[in-house]
């Protein structure tokens, strides 16, 4: 069955994960990434992934408390909101109005999650998160439904089979400053954007009258010293259903995705 299928590849890549960060530690605290697996997350049809990585001088705190809090957040966000639809007896009949359903459930409780998440960081004391953040790449299959949220430049990855071979399927857009909508918003907020001569391939944000901090995304949790000047915690949200021939998902950062 595709959906035991399915829970077994992403089990088996999270424990070489594990393994891995086991056997280089340091490694792996030096790059700033956290990451969450979770079965039976709410229900037993439904899992979540969530991968973390961090950037700044605070960026490993940064992705460790986003790693510890947004799956929970999520949950209890979408949870709240199917009880209303209960107790305002809203009934879809059809499976189209259902997944549909489903769907926006899930999308106005990560948003509303991603908010509060951003806004709990915020608040924390005696931690400078000014020019420290982390990116979030998030993966929720309930069933036969993907739901993908994208928060800044790590990737998801699909596997799947065409014609006897696996062929990747990119399924986020990397948020980074050169998109022409995410430059327009940020230059809105009169932040700036233009890369250096040494790295012309990297458009950065910086401050409107300041050459720093110089992030390299678009979207993050953090950052708060260009919050003001275009940088959102709003990730991107996609939904894509799941066939027999989805073999795998890869949730990778930057630096994976570069190689």
């Amino acid at each position: 069955m595709i959906l035991n299928k399915f829970f077994l590849r992403l089990y088996i890549c999270t424990s070489i994960y594990v393994h891995y960060y086991k056997a280089y530690n340091k490694i792996i605290e030096a790059l700033s990434l956290s990451f969450t697996f979770l079965k039976g997350y709410g229900r037993e049809d439904t899992a979540f992934c969530g991968v973390f990585d961090g950037h700044g001088r605070n960026g490993r705190i940064v992705s460790q408390i986003v790693n510890k809090r947004l799956s929970s957040l999520i949950l209890n966000q979408k949870n709240m909101i199917a009880n209303d639809k209960i107790d305002n007896n809203i009934i879809l009949e059809d499976d189209d109005s259902c997944t549909n359903k489903n769907f926006q459930e899930w999308k106005e409780a990560i948003l509303c999650a991603f908010r509060v998440m951003d806004k709990e960081v915020n608040q924390l004391e005696n931690l400078d998160f000014s020019c420290s953040g982390t990116t979030a790449i998030v993966a929720i299959r309930q069933n036969e439904d993907l739901i993908m949220a994208n928060l800044g430049d790590s990737r998801a990855v699909l596997g799947t089979t065409c014609d006897g071979e696996i062929i990747p399927i990119q399924l986020t857009t990397d948020m980074k400053p050169g998109l022409p909508d995410e430059a327009d918003r940020i230059r809105s907020c009169n932040g700036r954007v233009f890369a250096l001569h040494e790295e012309p391939h990297i458009q950065r944000v910086w401050l409107p009258d300041e050459n720093a901090p110089g992030l390299a995304m678009s979207r993050a949790f953090g950052d708060f010293i260009l919050k003001d000047h275009g940088i959102i915690a709003i990730p991107e949200i996609s939904y894509r259903p799941l066939t027999l021939s989805d073999q795998f998902l890869v949730l990778a950062s930057d630096g994976v995705c570069a190689l």
